[in-house]
């Protein structure tokens, strides 16, 4: 199985970068071997339905993982038909189920034990990084202030505000053109400022 999950991802991605014109003959190769994954995709549906049929499908409503698959499986079964009775596909809220088929690699995840274990590991580590984040936005919100206090009349563009401030900070973290951008036009600033303060004092000096 993990294998049509596979071949179905790569039929998107294949999709994505020919973009078939309605009516070509590389539309309909899509929209036919689509429906194919798509009945084998019904078809183990329906299997994983009839094994777990006890107790008025309890079981196997009892599983996200099985919903998921439910509704995943009701939205290509839609794009089939739909494509097949030549359907408008780029409708806007066609494309939007459309989109909605990338989902089922995800079912690739549940049907590999390492891509488990890997899945398992960051849901683990989700709330550690959380964490981090909390104390690195803290930081980053302190260093806005300190920026808006002290950079706000020499660099309008990038310390005008707490929230102009606070957007620079992520940007330098991100190390997103901090020395060129950020670094630089203050820099410029302050020696625009002393040059125009060395400037009066030598008109001040030239008066007297």
């Amino acid at each position: 199985m993990a294998v049509v999950i596979l071949a179905s991802f790569l039929l998107d991605v294949a999709e994505a970068q020919i973009l078939p014109s309605p009516g070509t003959p590389e539309r309909q190769t899509f929209i036919v071997v689509d429906a194919l994954i798509t009945l084998i995709f019904t078809a183990e549906l329906a299997l994983n339905i009839f094994a777990h049929s006890d107790h008025g499908m309890m079981l196997f409503c009892s599983k996200p993982s099985n919903c998921a698959d439910l509704f995943i499986v009701v939205v290509c079964l839609f794009n089939m038909f739909a494509g097949l009775l030549g359907v408008d596909l780029q409708a806007e809220s066609i494309k939007l189920l459309r989109l909605l088929r990338i989902v089922r690699v995800v079912r690739l995840l549940t049907s590999l034990k390492d891509l488990n274990k890997i899945l398992r590991g960051c849901s683990a580590a989700v709330v550690p990084v959380c964490n981090a984040f909390v104390i690195l936005l803290i930081v980053a919100m302190v260093y806005a202030i300190l920026g808006t206090q002290f950079f706000k009349s020499a660099n309008p563009e990038y310390f005008s505000d707490f929230q102009t401030s606070l957007f620079t900070m992520f940007q330098i973290l991100l190390g997103d053109s901090w020395a060129s951008g950020v670094a630089r036009s203050i820099f410029s600033e302050v020696r625009r400022v002393r040059e125009n303060e060395d400037r009066k004092r030598e008109e001040m000096a030239s008066q007297r």
